[in-house]
């Protein structure tokens, strides 16, 4: 059998080589041609040449599995983490930052162009302060160990197998003691681990900000467990909460609380959906440029603190405040955006659904003293339906899935005269840019770097009103 080139067909479990990979995909993997046909493999870094075995077949491209590194790329480095390759976290930590910044900003402008029918001008990536230990916020994974106690560690790329780690690089180095203080907990009071239709332990996420008020370092954990109704798990309930006593109480950790909240939905998301105990405080201040900001557990906070302040200071310069201008925050969680903008602002007015993320925005607002800036919780398209005023510029800064519909019909019949929409996710902030046409033309684009040795890219798209 032959392709459409005239060629013949890959077969699965053929190996085929020599591979040079030409491009790299937003999953991690790279991107090679053999006889015509296009090759995705599931790993590789730009400038590589592999030998690799065919797992799928299909039409028009093929799949493989990358079995050997015929010749290094020239934009290779050694990665930091002894779990590079095994645990889902890092695609590129192989890949110099040099390297992964070029592919990011080649890949906003390609995708904006593709997809958002639009060409402007992309600013090289704005990298991040710190490449390793930058995360503030990582959520780790209970498993069912061999002889059924409960393991902890990161999800295995494409899997959900278990890689057990010691710590991550990503993460600040007091995460460590944090996490083998845990496994030491539950070795001397076991708890069972979910796993599908029972168990209880699902995950542990710790958020380790950088900001240390009167130099005491902050963490506040949360413990993700299954509901205690749920296939006898009742009797767990309290080793849970004498475990988050106890890490509370080694003041030599810094945990000034830890949140045990339950899961119900089988998704393996790491998100809580009921607060049921609370050692300590629930919540944490964050330092991200000139503001200070308290976030409750349970809400979103830019995970790179350092990257964030470069994020909000181009955000501030493209907006080009005066003293004269209203704006709008839409999706506006504990009023990051906002409040950074606020002292420049003739007022801010922010709008979320959740209404604890909106209750943090108003408690930051009233203590960093900055009374022009107001936030409200609530649907979205009914929240501005009912605004007096009509905004000068409106920041928006959706989840990954991008702009409700509702949303991009108000925005079309604004009268604002700048957006900005900040995005993770450059597919979807493509599309809504293609549906915000001709109402609003992209000007420029300022990628940030927030999440360094991954695909990922935060994105600012600067657009004005066209009359």
């Amino acid at each position: 059998m032959t392709n459409e080139a005239g060629t013949p067909m890959l077969e699965v479990g053929q190996r085929i080589e020599p591979l040079e990979i030409i491009d790299m995909t937003v999953q991690g993997g790279g991107v090679a041609r053999h006889q015509g046909q296009v090759v995705f493999l599931e790993s590789g870094i730009l400038g590589e040449t592999v030998a690799a075995r065919v797992t799928q077949v299909k039409k028009r491209v093929v799949q493989a599995s990358v079995e050997e590194v015929l010749s290094p790329s020239p934009h290779a480095v050694a990665p930091t983490c002894p779990h590079f390759a095994l645990c889902g976290g890092c695609s590129w930590q192989n890949l110099s930052l040099a390297a992964q910044h070029e592919w990011k900003q080649r890949h906003v402008r390609e995708t904006l162009a593709r997809i958002g029918k639009t060409v402007v001008d992309v600013a090289p990536v704005a990298a991040s302060p710190l490449s390793l230990g930058f995360r503030n916020k990582v959520a780790f994974a209970f498993a069912k160990g061999p002889e059924g106690t409960p393991v902890l560690g990161l999800r295995q790329k494409g899997s959900h197998n278990l890689v057990e780690v010691d710590h991550c690089p990503l993460l600040p180095e007091r995460g460590r003691a944090v996490l083998q203080a845990v496994r030491q907990l539950l070795e001397a009071r076991p708890i069972p681990a979910y796993s599908g239709p029972e168990g209880y332990l699902r995950f542990l996420v710790l958020h380790l900000p950088q900001y240390a008020p009167e130099g005491l370092e902050q963490c506040v954990v949360e413990i993700i467990t299954a509901p205690a109704n749920f296939a006898g798990n009742k009797q767990y309930v309290e080793p849970v909460h004498i475990l988050a006593d106890a890490l509370v109480a080694n003041t030599e950790l810094g945990i000034s609380g830890v949140a045990h909240t339950q899961r119900k939905d089988r998704a393996a998301i790491a998100q809580g959906e009921k607060v049921v105990y609370v050692a300590g405080v629930g919540a944490y201040l964050e330092e991200i440029g000139h503001i200070t900001l308290s976030a409750p557990h349970s809400v979103f906070l830019q995970t790179n603190t350092g990257a964030a302040g470069v994020l909000f200071a181009a955000v501030a310069e493209a907006a080009a405040l005066t003293g004269e201008e209203k704006v709008w925050d839409l999706y506006c969680g504990v009023g990051s955006v906002g409040l950074f903008l606020g002292e420049k602002a003739a007022s801010v007015r922010g709008f979320d659904i959740q209404p604890e993320a909106v209750g943090a925005a108003n408690s930051n607002a009233k203590r960093l003293k900055l009374r022009r800036c107001k936030f409200k919780a609530g649907e979205m398209e009914k929240l501005l339906g009912a605004e007096e005023e009509t905004p000068d510029v409106i920041v928006v800064d959706p989840p990954r899935a991008g702009l409700d519909a509702a949303v991009v019909r108000i925005l079309r019949e604004s009268t604002a005269k700048k957006l900005i929409y900040i995005s993770c996710d450059i597919g979807t902030q493509a599309r809504d840019v293609a549906l915000l046409q001709p109402w609003w033309q992209a000007e420029r684009a300022i990628p940030v770097d927030m999440f360094p040795h991954t695909p990922h890219v935060e994105n600012i798209l600067v657009l004005t009103r066209q009359s």
